[in-house]
């Protein structure tokens, strides 16, 4: 990718698993996500589909803390999702918990994105044909 002067390699992200007695092992985190009340059906189905245990359930003034323990492969993506599902309403925290054996994937398809090829404006009109084809 090259912008402003300067070339660099951008890759997707990826979990670093570990063998621990020849059992394969993958990183957990717990993820704290205060929410509205309004929006925790759709929190709790997304994080239910990314297969996260729901270990606590608080109300709060604001509405409710939610903590979840997560696989990190499992976690990829998740902030932005929910981020879209609560307009923008949340506070996302995760911690790192420690390695356990792999667990099982997401059912959870996750399509590209769009990447500018050079700088310059973009209008939402030419926006609007290219959203419907990728997550921008």
């Amino acid at each position: 990718m090259r912008r402003e002067g300067y070339e660099f390699s951008v890759a997707r992200p990826q979990v670093i698993f570990k063998k621990i007695d020849g059992v394969e092992n993958e990183p957990w985190e717990e993820a704290t996500i205060e929410i509205p009340e309004q929006y925790s059906g759709s929190v709790i189905t997304a994080l239910g589909l990314r297969k996260g245990e729901m270990v606590d359930m608080k109300n709060t003034k604001h509405g409710l803390q939610l903590t979840y323990h997560i696989t990190t492969r499992n976690l990829i993506g998740l902030r932005s999702e929910l981020l879209k599902k609560t307009s923008g309403m949340l506070v996302f925290n995760s911690l790192f918990i420690g390695y356990q054996p792999k667990g099982a994937d997401a059912s959870v398809t996750r399509n590209g994105v769009v990447v500018s090829t050079e700088a310059g404006q973009a209008l939402s009109y030419s926006l609007e044909k290219v959203q419907n084809r990728a997550m921008t």
